[in-house]
């Protein structure tokens, strides 16, 4: 989306969509859980669907309502666990 001028690049942006629309649904739960379980993996992940989000909308091409409602259940359920705005550290942030 960056360089649309470049060789390939509607087709490379098309597959990266594509990619990105499926991982949202395995990388985040129906329910907003992260599929590793880890708030802190799942922050990780969403930032970065967040980041193409933002990008697809300046271009005037959002993603479909899955990846939308992905990233809403997902700030849910952070919500949901955090106290005091602060998330628990377990699985990947344990330590």
């Amino acid at each position: 989306m960056a360089m649309p001028d470049l060789a390939g690049a509607g087709a490379m942006a098309a597959k990266a969509r594509k990619i990105l629309e499926a991982e949202i649904e395995k990388q985040i739960l129906p329910g907003g859980v992260p599929a590793e379980q880890s708030s802190t993996y799942g922050a990780f992940s969403i930032e970065f669907a967040l980041l193409a989000a933002f990008a697809a909308r300046q271009q005037g091409e959002p993603f479909g309502p899955v990846f939308e409602t992905r990233l809403v259940a997902f700030a849910g359920w952070l919500a949901a666990i955090s106290s005091s705005g602060i998330a628990p550290s377990f699985c990947d942030d344990d330590e």
